[in-house]
């Protein structure tokens, strides 16, 4: 048989009349969760905004021992435009964060400038901890939204 997380053991477990017992018990496991996950991502957030080259790298390390994973849609992205695993291993490997996003939908995350070993200059947003790859792309294929380095926006007129 397949493993089971913890919470669906327990779940499994419970002896109630009611549904009701249950589903008490699955808004305070989830509750929980949420909890942690906001302690987590406030301990990052802080991480974020002291220093870029802590964060960097505990990024690199985590790349270069494989404890990364790709969103599905910067696997999309990959295909797309292109870009290859190693491309995004070496850009990491090689580049600075540009810009933060502590506020990011799921985790904080930030924007790696990094080059291929072809030369060619990827922007990869990741998240701090865990690394996630979320997108990826090249700059010069946006060049009316960067700066001629790749590390600055341009303002909207």
């Amino acid at each position: 048989p397949q493993p089971q997380p913890h919470f669906f053991l327990i779940i499994n477990k419970i002896k109630a009349t009611t549904a009701t017992a249950k589903i008490i018990f699955i808004n305070i496991f989830f509750s929980l969760r949420n909890e942690l996950l906001q302690k987590i991502s406030l301990k990052v957030r802080g991480k974020l905004n002291q220093d870029h080259n802590i964060i960097l790298k505990e990024i690199r390390h985590n790349v270069k021992n494989g404890n990364y994973r790709f969103t599905i849609h910067s696997l999309e992205r990959r295909i797309e435009r292109n870009i290859s695993k190693n491309d995004i291993e070496e850009a990491i490997s090689n580049g600075e964060i540009i810009e933060e996003y502590t506020k990011d939908k799921y985790l904080p995350s930030c924007l790696i400038l990094g080059y291929t070993v072809r030369d060619i200059p990827i922007h990869i947003q990741v998240s701090c901890n865990p690394v996630w790859v979320i997108t990826c792309y090249d700059p010069s294929e946006k060049s009316e939204e960067w700066s001629s380095d790749f590390k600055h926006r341009r303002r909207k007129k």
